[in-house]
């Protein structure tokens, strides 16, 4: 420090102090609730945290179990469409030998088009199949699985044709214990009246006890080295205590924030609300699903042994005209149209029982 005043000595100043003060609140921010909080807050935020790890690894593994049975779907898809275009073609290619006995040549055009789109439709269903054993590399990414060209993947599991055996309040028991989403909701309304409660205690007036000693010294020339030293070379230390009032006009910033937690309370005990409600409908929807799948692959199945049947009749009924000479053209157009419907209503059960698992 210097200055041109004429009663500056030493000139060119130089100053040093060291303080040490303790200070106990009384009022305001007084308590170990009131200190602790934000370690509190800091292990709610974790908490929080945990549960969207958790959220998001369950996402995650729901999304790799619906490309698990996605495979077994397109693999499934595939199988009946090829099955179903090499019997058309053996149908077709009999077709072909009767065009000059029973089979008009508008039956055999519309059967080499049946022929022709399930071939297609067999393409189509190896590419489906390649695209789901992309998406399981995707999702997975393993090395091994990402370095490997031309690896078929073949899902070793099979599905679960039983019914569930679960009753639905004990899913919707489990849907409030387990969900992140509910827990979520319910620590940040702990934090936020752990927050409530802090701004409830700024409420108080400042009332400190302190106690303060320090020392100080003094030197000329800016020599700061020696006004350092000066401090513990010269002089005594010096000390105060006392008690330090403070209490602001209306008080109304302390008043506003405490206002403010009370009314983030109230928003977040409505979110919480809104949370439940959809989780508890969420759980309400999927138990329906459940059932109606369940019941959706039960008759799927049925649909498919009666197209079965059908086409077993038909070849049946084959086998007794060509033993008795008699025309069966029409008979075969029959059974190609029979297969088609029992490919569908495979792909009907395995969407079903896709759908269950």
């Amino acid at each position: 420090l210097d200055t041109n005043s004429i009663y500056f000595n030493p000139e060119e100043q130089a100053r040093a102090g060291t303080y040490l003060t303790i200070r106990q609140p009384l009022l305001k921010r007084f308590g170990i609730a009131y200190n602790r909080a934000p370690i509190d807050l800091a292990n709610i935020d974790y908490s929080v945290a945990q549960e969207e790890l958790r959220r998001n690894v369950e996402s995650h593994l729901l999304e790799v179990t619906r490309a698990y049975w996605g495979l077994y779907l397109e693999r499934s898809l595939l199988l009946q469409r090829e099955q179903l275009a090499k019997r058309s073609m053996e149908i077709y290619q009999q077709m072909q030998k009767r065009s000059s006995v029973d089979v008009a040549p508008s039956l055999l055009a519309r059967a080499r088009s049946l022929v022709s789109t399930h071939e297609l439709g067999a393409m189509q269903a190896e590419y489906a199949m390649l695209n789901a054993q992309s998406r399981i590399r995707a999702l997975v990414n393993d090395p091994e699985l990402l370095n490997t060209s031309g690896l078929e993947m073949i899902t070793s599991q099979m599905p679960d044709n039983q019914q569930f055996d679960i009753t639905f309040d004990d899913a919707l028991q489990t849907t409030l214990e387990n969900r992140p989403e509910v827990a979520q909701a319910i620590k940040h309304s702990q934090s936020a009246y752990l927050r409530l409660e802090r701004t409830k205690n700024e409420l108080r007036p400042d009332l400190d006890l302190f106690f303060q000693t320090y020392v100080k010294g003094l030197e000329g020339d800016y020599d700061y080295g020696g006004a350092y030293s000066n401090q513990f070379n010269e002089g005594n230390p010096s000390y105060v205590g006392g008690l330090r009032f403070e209490f602001p006009l209306g008080n109304n910033g302390s008043q506003a924030r405490n206002l403010r937690k009370k009314i983030e309370i109230r928003q977040l005990l409505h979110q919480l609300d809104t949370t439940v409600d959809n989780v508890l409908l969420d759980a309400q929807v999927s138990y329906r699903e459940l059932e109606k799948n369940y019941r959706s692959m039960v008759q799927g199945y049925q649909i498919m042994l009666s197209d079965e049947e059908e086409v077993k009749a038909l070849l049946a009924r084959i086998d007794f005209l060509l033993s008795d000479n008699e025309p069966y053209g029409d008979v075969l157009y029959r059974l190609m149209d029979a297969s088609e419907r029992l490919t569908e209503s495979e792909e009907l059960f395995a969407k079903s029982e896709l759908t269950y698992n």
